[in-house]
């Protein structure tokens, strides 16, 4: 059995291999990640200290086309390889992506959450699996937040090992703590892949306020842990710098040919591949053995932002800790709702809000250190609905790759202001009132929530012109499992990755 990626998917059937005792070959296409970390920026003596960009002594500016996620420097050095190879591309869509163990996780917002039955097409009978997949996902990661009824996941509010969650910072304190108006959106603490005690081997967080730097404590969770937890199995023989180029189907089962760092191709012989390279790169490779020439649906989840200004917050002094992640996450009313999370500034450079004032530079960052202890960002997203992109097959003489047309519903931008306004009528009543031109709707690709291009055959689905059955395989191609998010029907305006997990766990399980 070979098993392809090293990110949340891959960790997720890695582990139900493991424990069920199936030897299998890992193939990861980047090398081991290391992030660079805050105390290595900070020590280089090439730029400002970390907390000087923070709370104000340096004002350094950046593009404001990309999430303050994707411009943080951890990232964007992680991120640069994949931005000159990239296997999605298309003038209309931000492809993103990550060579190394972890994938995409180590840009993960850590936001967690559970979908439905009918979200992920399970079938009758199907809920327990997926939901003792759900647990022990939770359990692998470390899951911080609300338990019981002040929660709002039916799954994660009932976690025997749920940890409490990181307490707020002074401007999310404030609005959390008024009375909940019975129009607009509702607000609630996340759950959160942040620790707030040791598990795993992992301590709890200690607030030093550089999660968007990386976390070298580990508190923060990324599959890079589990790879190197998991690799030390008997079952698994772990190859990085194997960057699969191609899978083909044989009499026997298929060949898996890589293309390994000296550029030469080796190749290898199994009955069965379990597909897990992240949804893009899972599509093309998947489209290339299928032989498929059309195009098939990408969904995304339609992202926007705005800034708010928490009144009673005004005169607070910036600190020096805390955790820059989700403070608060809400929700619209309804299924089909708009759905984000808001953060406090402490944790951002100063540029990431000086950068949207229209003064000159030095005035932007003067009125950013005045205004931002008592800022709160919202970052939203609508569910995959509203997305509209399309992707098709691009061969080269290297690997398939995906050519995409992004583009978001016609009324898209519309229904995220809706959703936008939503939160706005909340938060006028706890005294925070939006920024005059703050508000924001991001280009196709740029949320990281991809999906749905294989997805799992179901009423939802009817009518595609490829769906996977409830192993993830593609007509024709038995012994073929694609696990990741490529096979969910839906996304959701909440983040994927959980549920991607739990789909990736129980797949292999059932297979085992």
């Amino acid at each position: 059995m070979i098993l392809i990626g090293a990110g949340p998917s891959a960790v997720a059937s890695a582990r139900a291999l493991v424990d069920s005792g199936r030897d299998f070959l890992w193939l990861e296409a980047g090398s081991e990640t290391t992030l660079p970390l805050r105390d290595r920026l900070d020590a280089t003596g090439a730029g400002p200290a970390l907390t000087d960009l923070m709370v104000g002594s340096h004002p350094a500016f950046g593009s404001a086309e990309e999430s303050p996620k994707l411009r943080a420097p951890a990232l964007a050095s992680l991120m640069a390889g994949y931005d000159a190879d990239p296997v999605g591309d298309g003038e209309s869509f931000r492809s993103v992506g990550l060579y190394g163990t972890g994938g995409l996780s180590n840009a993960w917002g850590t936001m967690v959450r559970s979908y439905s039955a009918d979200d992920l097409g399970a079938g009758d009978g199907e809920w327990p699996d997926y939901e003792a997949s759900y647990r022990s996902m939770a359990d692998m990661i470390g899951i911080s937040g609300p338990a019981g009824q002040d929660g709002d996941d039916p799954i994660l509010r009932t976690l025997p090992g749920l940890m409490a969650p990181l307490p707020v910072d002074a401007p999310a304190g404030h609005v959390l703590g008024q009375r909940a108006p019975k129009t607009g959106a509702q607000l609630y603490r996340p759950y959160q892949a942040v620790l707030t005690a040791a598990h795993a081997g992992r301590p709890g967080c200690d607030r030093r306020l550089a999660c968007l730097w990386g976390c070298d404590r580990g508190s923060a969770w990324s599959a890079r842990f589990e790879v190197a937890r998991l690799k030390q199995s008997p079952h698994a023989d772990f190859r990085p710098h194997h960057r699969v180029v191609g899978i083909a189907k044989t009499p026997s089962g298929y060949t898996v040919r890589a293309e390994v760092d000296s550029g030469s191709i080796v190749s290898f012989e199994t009955e069965r591949v379990i597909l897990a390279a992240g949804t893009i790169q899972s599509t093309a490779l998947a489209l290339d053995c299928a032989g498929h020439e059309g195009d098939v649906p990408l969904l995304t989840t339609p992202s926007f932002a705005a800034a708010y200004y928490v009144l009673p917050a005004f005169g607070r002094t910036a600190r020096r800790s805390g955790y820059s992640m989700a403070q608060i996450s809400w929700n619209e009313p309804g299924d089909a709702g708009g759905s984000g999370a808001l953060y406090t500034t402490d944790g951002l450079p100063l540029s990431e809000l000086a950068i949207h004032f229209p003064l000159s530079r030095r005035g932007s960052w003067r009125l950013g250190t005045l205004l931002a202890p008592a800022i709160l960002v919202s970052n939203g997203f609508l569910p995959s609905e509203w997305s509209r992109n399309r992707a098709a097959l691009s061969r080269n003489q290297r690997a398939p790759r995906l050519r995409i047309a992004g583009a978001h519903a016609a009324d898209a931008d519309a229904r995220a202001r809706q959703a936008q306004t939503a939160l706005s009528r909340t938060l006028r009543s706890r005294h925070t009132y939006e920024l005059p031109m703050s508000f924001k709707v991001g280009r196709p690709g740029t949320d990281i929530h991809y999906g749905g291009t294989l997805p799992r055959a179901c009423a939802r689905t009817a009518g595609l012109p490829l769906t996977t059955d409830g192993l993830g395989q593609l007509p024709g191609l038995s012994g073929l499992h694609v696990v990741d998010g490529s096979v969910l029907p839906r996304l959701t305006a909440h983040h994927p990755t959980l549920s991607m997990m739990a789909n990736a766990h129980r797949i292999p399980r059932q297979l085992a």
